[in-house]
């Protein structure tokens, strides 16, 4: 465990035990003696996790959290509130002001090193899709922004304890869940009648929750399941952290404590979605053009790296011996782009490019990509393709954005295109080259007609140096 923790000791606490856990699994500690140095150490550095301690019944801790969460850098901070919890309300206390975490004064501590690793590893998930997000971001890609992932609201509570089951039903519709109550049996239905849930509880004291969870698991494995645990049995609480689930929680459950728990990991879940959401948006951005949606030059950019490379550690001693494979490209540039925008505008024209490329995607083979690399100028990436092939697609393409009039207003518009095709296992950007002139012979033709290349010799057809 490689990470940089935050404790903050209020007094003779629990906090102590979480320290000597950290210490044998060789984590860096800083130790600060109350909320202001924590503050101070905070704003100093970047902690993977913090441990807000307390020698009462953590109401002053849970302060400290509440604190904390109304700073946006610390939104994902994994926080463990170590405290004398009197009550069970104690708890629900912390996990309401945002701790991930409640450890008594006399934690198991093989479960408490199973746990400090869940929120370690759930905290470095999160700075990765933050690092990414981030990534694409500072390449000058505006995201548009995404506030808020919903809450998974769904519940499907599994217990085999049919007193429990009224009281934690209510707590749980009380704190805002749409739950569903189910009998906790060996089989399992993987969705309860007229519910599809995001969060499953399993309180299973005669059967096993882990082959229960193991179930749902299999359907959705971001889905956050949570199980009860006997005290006296850590072994299934820590096999449930190692297999991925969420903080198991202490049987006999507290209805509110319960609620207050999973409400937290709701938010967690949350959070992640919306990181998840914005990486996802991010690379979306990051290799697509806005207007046609097809692929943008910065994706062909990295293409093109990553063939290059491809292609020189094939060539290194010892590669495979076999010669590179065919690739090909088209260059596709629309005729007389200029006057439509002239006299139609750019909105016609806007409308036009995003047309051909509507029928470009729905004519080139399925292992072949189309890019917009700017203006009116596509290229379509052809890896695997000959020269006759390319010659055949690039033929196809040309007829059938000719053949049938684009509607953009009161007469139908002819829009034709004009194609180079090359063929080789040149660099790529020789070959993209060799397609432009290939263009331009076809634009001297009179537009409206593909051209190719003279192909470049494979390295493994090429004539052996005398």
């Amino acid at each position: 465990m490689t990470a940089r923790i935050l404790i903050m000791r209020d007094g003779d606490m629990p906090a102590a035990t979480v320290e000597r856990v950290l210490v044998r699994d060789y984590a860096a500690i800083e130790i600060v003696g109350g909320w202001a140095e924590a503050q101070q150490a905070l704003a100093g550095g970047a902690f993977d996790l913090a441990v807000i301690g307390s020698d009462d019944d953590g109401a002053r801790a849970a302060a400290c959290v509440r604190a904390l969460r109304c700073d946006p850098m610390h939104e994902a901070l994994p926080v463990i509130v170590a405290a004398h919890f009197a009550t069970p309300d104690s708890a629900a206390l912390a996990y309401a002001a945002g701790a991930d975490a409640a450890i008594g004064p006399h934690p198991d501590t093989v479960l408490l090193g199973a746990r400090l690793r869940h929120l370690l590893r759930n905290q470095a998930l999160v700075e990765e899709l933050r690092l990414r997000r981030d990534a694409s971001r500072s390449l000058g890609i505006k995201v548009v922004a995404i506030d808020e992932a919903p809450l998974p609201r769904r519940l499907l509570a599994l217990t085999d304890d049919g007193k429990l089951a009224p009281d934690l039903a209510d707590a749980l519709t009380h704190a805002g869940f749409a739950v569903a109550v189910g009998i906790a049996r060996p089989v399992v239905e993987v969705a309860a009648p007229g519910v599809a849930p995001e969060l499953v509880l399993i309180d299973a004291a005669r059967v096993d929750p882990l082959a229960i969870a193991a179930r749902f698991r299999q359907i959705d494995r971001r889905r956050p399941v949570v199980i009860a645990h006997e005290a006296r049995d850590p072994f299934r609480a820590v096999r449930a952290l190692e297999l991925g689930l969420a903080e198991p929680l202490p049987r006999p459950l507290d209805p509110g404590a319960t609620a207050a728990a999973i409400t937290r990991m709701a938010e967690r879940h949350a959070l992640t979605t919306r990181l998840r959401r914005q990486y996802a948006q991010s690379l979306d951005l990051a290799v697509t053009d806005s207007l046609t949606g097809v692929f943008n030059r910065r994706y062909l950019d990295a293409y093109f790296e990553l063939l290059a490379r491809a292609r020189h550690e094939r060539a290194l001693p010892g590669a495979a011996a076999q010669g590179e494979g065919p690739f090909a490209l088209l260059l596709v540039d629309v005729d007389r782009f200029k006057d439509i925008n002239d006299r139609l505008g750019h909105a016609v024209g806007d409308v036009a490019l995003r047309m051909v490329a509507e029928r470009l995607l729905g004519h080139v083979r399925t292992s072949d990509m189309v890019v917009r690399i700017g203006g009116e100028e596509f290229v379509v990436l052809m890896p695997g393709a000959d020269l006759r092939t390319a010659e055949t697609v690039a033929e196809r393409l040309r007829a059938v954005i000719e053949e049938k009039p684009f509607a953009l207003g009161p007469e139908p518009l002819r829009v034709t295109v004009s194609i180079g095709v090359a063929e080789g296992a040149v660099a790529p950007a020789e070959l993209l080259k060799d397609a432009d002139l290939a263009l331009y012979a076809s634009k001297r033709k009179g537009r409206n007609c593909v051209t190719a290349a003279a192909p470049r010799a494979h390295p493994a057809l090429a004539a052996p140096a005398a």
